[in-house]
C-alpha cells in the first residue's frame, strides 16, 4: 500500500512521462514481497547447486533499497529509464594523469649560505663554489658580487674575496720517442725463453748472417782494392808513366829533348832507354827475357831498387859490362845465384859474308830483385845504357824516353804539355794506354763483387723480417693489452723497430770488427792456412807472391751504413703490422 501511495505521489509529481518507470518499480517490489512470503512458507528442500546465490537472506533489504532509490529519484525530479532504452556503452577506462617532470632548479648562489660564518671551512666552501661556477660557465664574465646586509647588528669580520682560478687546459699524456720502457719491453722480447725459443733462434741466425755478410764484404773489398793498388804500384814502379817515342827515326839528340821535357811542371825524371828481347841461357836452362838498358842513376830511382819486396846484391858494379840486374823469377828458372854468369843471345848480331849472325855475350849477375809481380820478376833483365847500345847495335841512339810524373792518376793532363815542350814529331803514350784495359777489368770486377756480396746482407735482412713477423704473431695478446691500457701506436711501432734494428746493429758492428781484424792480419792467416792445406794463393797463377789487402775506411763506413740501412728497412713492415693490430680481434678468443 505504501508503494502504491508512493507511486501515485511520484506519478503526480513527475507526470505521465514516468508511468512506465513506476510500473517497473512496482513489479520489482511485488516480486520482492512474493519472495519474502515464499521464504516464510514451508518449501520442500532443493539441491544446493540449483539454489541462487541471492537467497542467502539478503532479500529482506531489497524493498527498502528500492524505496530509497525511488526517494532519491523523486528528490532529483527524474525517473529511472527502462533497461530497453538505456544505451549499452562500455564505460571509458580512466587514464592516469601524467606526471610532469619537476623542473631542475637553478643553481643557487652558495655564497649567501656562508655569510654569517667566516671561518676556514666557509672560506674553502666559498672558494669551491666559485670554482664550480667558473668551470660551469668559463666564457661568461663573472657577475659582480652584491654584499647583503648582515641580519644581526653585531659587527663581523668580512671574509676576503674568493680568488678566481682560470680553468686548466686539458693536457694529453705524451711519451718521448724511444723512452726507457720501450727499450725494456724490446729487450724482454729479445731474450730467449722456453716458449719463444724458436723465435730467438731465428733472431740469432739473422744476427750471425748479417755479421758474416758484413765481414765477408769488407774482406773481399779490401782484397780487391789491395790487388788493384798493388798491380798499379808495380806497373808504375817498372813501366814508365809516359813513354815518348820518335815518329820518324831513333832519338839521336835525346839528351837535349830530355832537358826540354824536364821543364814541364809535374815531371820528375826523364830516362833514355834501349829495349830488346833476347834469349837468356845458363847451365840449368834457357828462357826468353826482356833486356832494358838504363843509366845507373835512372835505374836507382825505380821501385825495383828503392822498395823491392826482396833484393840481393849491390849496384856499385852496375856500369859498363861489369854486371847486370835480373828478376827473382829469372834467377829461379835458370838456377842462377848472385855472382853467377848469365849468357844473353840476341838475333840482331853482326853482319858477315854469311849473313847476320846472332850475338852472344855473358854478363855477371850483381843484383837480384823481387817485386812480387810474377810477370816482371820472371822476365826483366836490366843492363847499363852504354852496354845495351853496343849490344843491340844502337850506338848514339835510344828507343824511347821514359817520363816519370808526380801524379800518375792524372797522367793525361801532361800529354799536351810534353808535346809542346818537345817541339818535334813525337809519339806520347801513357801507362793507361798499355795497362788501362787490365785496370778497367779490375774495377768492373770489384763493383760486381760488391753487388753480389750485398745479397748476403739482404738475405740476412729477410731473416729479420721473418723473425719479427713471428714475434708479432706471438705477442699479439701483449700488444692488445698494451693498446687497451693506453699505449700509442707509435710506442708499439718503436718497440718492434728496436727489436729488429738491435739485431741489425749488433750483427753489423760484429761483422765490421771481424772484417777489419781479418784484413789487418791477412798475411798471418794465409800462412797458417797454407801450413795446413798447402798453397792457397799460388804466385804463378795470380801473379802475386802474397794475398794483398788494403783497408779503405771509406769502404768500411759505406758497408756498415748499407747493412744498417737494410736492417732498418727490414724492420719497418713487421713494426707497422704490430702498431696497426686491432685489440678487439687479438683478444676475441682469449
Amino acid at each position: 500500500m505504501a508503494l502504491e501511495d508512493d507511486g501515485k505521489t511520484m506519478q503526480g509529481k513527475a507526470g505521465g512521462g514516468t508511468s512506465q518507470r513506476v510500473s517497473a518499480l512496482r513489479g520489482l517490489a511485488a516480486r520482492a514481497a512474493e519472495a519474502q512470503e515464499s521464504k516464510s512458507a514451508p518449501v520442500p528442500p532443493k539441491p544446493k547447486a540449483l539454489k541462487p546465490a541471492s537467497a542467502s537472506g539478503g532479500e529482506s533489504g531489497r524493498p527498502s533499497l528500492v524505496r530509497a532509490m525511488m526517494r532519491n529519484m523523486e528528490a532529483d525530479g527524474t525517473t529511472p529509464v527502462p533497461n530497453a532504452e538505456r544505451p549499452r556503452i562500455s564505460p571509458e577506462p580512466k587514464r592516469r594523469a601524467r606526471r610532469t617532470p619537476a623542473a631542475i632548479p637553478a643553481a643557487p648562489d652558495l655564497s649567501a649560505a656562508f655569510e654569517n660564518e667566516p671561518d676556514d671551512r666557509v672560506k674553502r666552501a666559498r672558494r669551491a663554489a666559485e670554482r664550480v661556477r667558473q668551470r660551469a660557465a668559463p666564457t661568461l664574465p663573472a657577475e659582480p658580487r652584491v654584499e647583503r646586509p648582515a641580519p644581526d647588528p653585531e659587527p663581523r669580520i668580512e671574509p676576503s674575496p674568493a680568488p678566481t682560478f682560470a680553468p686548466k687546459p686539458v693536457r694529453l699524456a705524451k711519451t718521448k720517442a724511444f723512452a726507457g720502457f720501450e727499450w725494456d719491453i724490446a729487450s724482454r722480447y729479445l731474450r730467449a725463453r722456453r716458449k719463444e725459443g724458436f723465435i730467438s733462434v731465428i733472431a740469432g741466425f739473422s744476427l750471425v748472417g748479417i755479421g758474416l755478410g758484413v765481414a765477408t764484404l769488407i774482406i773481399v773489398m779490401a782484397v780487391m782494392t789491395g790487388f788493384r793498388e798493388t798491380l798499379i804500384e808495380q806497373i808504375l814502379g817498372v813501366d814508365p808513366h809516359v813513354n815518348v817515342v820518335s815518329q820518324t827515326e831513333k832519338f839521336e839528340n835525346y839528351d837535349t829533348l830530355a832537358v826540354a821535357i824536364r821543364q814541364v811542371d809535374g815531371v820528375i825524371a826523364v830516362s833514355p832507354t834501349v829495349e830488346g828481347q833476347v834469349l837468356a841461357s845458363s847451365a840449368s836452362g834457357h828462357s826468353g827475357v826482356l833486356v832494358r838498358g838504363m843509366r845507373r842513376e835512372d835505374f836507382a830511382k825505380l821501385k825495383v831498387v828503392t822498395n823491392p819486396e826482396a833484393s840481393v846484391g849491390d849496384l856499385k858494379k852496375f856500369e859498363g859490362d861489369d854486371g847486370i840486374a835480373i828478376g827473382d823469377g829469372v834467377a829461379r828458372r835458370l838456377g842462377i845465384r848472385l855472382g853467377d854468369t848469365l849468357t844473353l843471345i840476341s838475333p840482331d848480331g853482326d853482319l858477315t859474308p854469311f849473313g847476320i849472325t846472332p850475338r852472344s855475350k855473358s854478363y855477371p849477375v850483381t843484383y837480384i830483385f823481387k817485386l812480387g809481380l810474377t810477370q816482371y820478376d820472371s822476365a826483366f833483365v836490366y843492363m847499363p845504357l852504354r852496354e845495351s847500345q853496343l849490344y843491340f847495335n844502337k850506338k848514339g841512339v835510344v828507343d824511347s824516353l821514359e817520363v816519370t810524373v808526380a801524379d800518375p792518376n792524372r797522367v793525361d793532363d801532361y800529354v799536351q804539355e810534353i808535346r809542346q815542350a818537345a817541339n818535334t814529331s813525337i809519339g806520347v803514350y801513357t801507362w793507361k794506354d798499355s795497362k788501362g784495359t787490365l785496370i778497367g777489368a779490375l774495377d768492373v770486377e770489384r763493383n760486381v763483387m760488391f753487388l753480389i756480396l750485398t745479397l748476403i746482407i739482404l738475405v740476412a735482412a729477410l731473416n729479420i723480417i721473418s723473425g719479427l713477423v713471428m714475434l708479432v704473431k706471438d705477442k699479439a695478446r701483449d700488444v692488445a693489452i698494451m693498446r687497451t691500457m693506453g699505449m700509442s701506436r707509435g710506442s708499439i711501432l718503436r718497440i718492434f723497430f728496436i727489436c729488429g734494428s738491435s739485431i741489425g746493429v749488433i750483427g753489423s758492428v760484429i761483422g765490421c770488427i771481424l772484417g777489419v781484424l781479418f784484413c789487418l792480419n791477412i798475411g798471418a792467416i794465409q800462412g797458417a792456412v797454407e801450413q795446413i792445406t798447402g798453397p792457397v794463393f799460388p804466385a804463378d797463377v795470380y801473379g802475386l807472391s802474397g794475398l794483398p789487402a788494403e783497408l779503405v775506411w771509406t769502404d768500411v763506413v759505406k758497408i756498415l751504413f748499407m747493412a744498417l740501412g737494410l736492417s732498418f728497412i727490414a724492420t719497418l713492415y713487421p713494426a707497422w703490422k704490430a702498431a696497426n693490430l686491432d685489440p678487439v680481434e687479438a683478444l676475441r678468443y682469449e
